[in-house]
């Protein structure tokens, strides 16, 4: 990055600007950084075996008259899981991005003319490449590390920003993309927490053990899919090491907070008068 001097043109009162020269490209002249927000500029491609252009995003934010210009391609990747997260071209034998947990990244630019992309996370690899832009995307991607194997799930959130803070439609659409655990657990309880999570009609458990204040991401467990409804279980040790348990059907579109009846399995013990709280 060339042509700038922030103390220079502050002098003269003049309107900051930046020159931009990446690998491929063309460079580009005279982009103002005078406003806060993410705009959209046009690459032109130096090489004739490549697409004629892409696009550059420019996210600009102004606190205290400091300046922060990050530049990214169209499609920004955040990875709210606690594995990282890898994409491959879509024949799978280019790994060209690696996201580690709660960060993120883009795709490169010369990447950014496909729309199917492989990934993996632990060892765990998607069967066929993945559509991420497309208005049919799954909510839930499977990750199988071989046919016989437990397959891990990722959730995945898409946002697609038409226009800038100015106002102004950008000439092709920003997508951020978002990667998170299907299903996360908080334990605010005192004490250690067994957690089980079953579809309805099946006998497969996914089966977790939180100690007290732990948070968990259920990765083995889909809550989506053709399943609109699972049941969860949770069994509760007290400080005399009486069990208590209780479980519900859980509905994948809840979002409000309800309550769970936890019951003794000891026979002489009374109904608990505490209860649980989820969503």
């Amino acid at each position: 990055m060339s042509g700038f001097n922030p103390w220079q043109s502050e002098r003269l009162n003049q309107t900051h600007y930046v020159d931009i020269e990446i690998h491929k490209f063309e460079a580009v002249s005279n982009i103002g950084i005078c406003k806060a927000g993410m705009f959209l500029h046009t690459l032109y491609s130096t090489q004739q075996d490549q697409l004629q252009q892409d696009f550059l995003v420019l996210d600009i934010n102004i606190t205290n008259g400091r300046r922060v210009v990050t530049l990214t391609s169209r499609y920004q990747i955040s990875n709210q899981a606690s594995r990282e997260l890898s994409f491959s071209d879509v024949k799978g034998t280019t790994t060209f991005l690696s996201v580690d947990s709660c960060t993120n990244s883009c795709i490169p630019l010369e990447y950014c003319a496909d729309i199917y992309f492989n990934l993996a996370i632990e060892g765990h690899k998607t069967s066929e490449p993945v559509d991420l832009l497309t208005k049919d995307l799954k909510q839930v991607i499977a990750f199988k590390k071989s046919n016989t194997g437990k397959p891990l799930y990722l959730k995945i959130q898409r946002k697609t920003l038409q226009k800038g803070d100015d106002g102004k439609f950008y000439i092709e659409p920003i997508f951020q993309l978002t990667f998170l655990p299907p299903v996360k657990i908080y334990n605010f309880l005192p004490v250690s927490i067994n957690v089980s999570l079953k579809h309805l009609n099946e006998d497969e458990l996914s089966a977790h053990c939180l100690d007290a204040g732990e948070i968990l991401e259920v990765l083995d467990f889909n809550p989506g899919g053709n399943h609109a409804r699972f049941q969860i279980t949770f069994v509760v040790l007290d400080e005399q090491r009486r069990e208590w348990k209780g479980s519900c059907i859980f509905e994948t579109n809840h979002k409000t907070p309800f309550q769970i009846k936890m019951e003794s399995t000891n026979q002489t013990s009374k109904v608990s008068n505490t209860a649980m709280c989820a969503r």
